[in-house]
């Protein structure tokens, strides 16, 4: 993160725009990831109180 600023004030527009653009796809990446977490450790505990 610290090196897209960088980037941009060495005027490397197009790099500084692909981290930006790595970086919006690990942001959804994680957001995807915890939500699939979430629904896990629910449907475990469905699981386990059935059981």
């Amino acid at each position: 993160m610290v090196y897209i600023p960088l980037y941009f004030a060495k005027v490397l527009y197009l790099t500084g725009v692909v981290y930006v653009l790595f970086l919006t796809m690990c942001l959804f990446g994680l957001r995807s990831w915890h939500r699939e977490l979430a629904a896990g450790r629910s449907s475990a505990a469905a699981t386990l109180v059935r059981v």
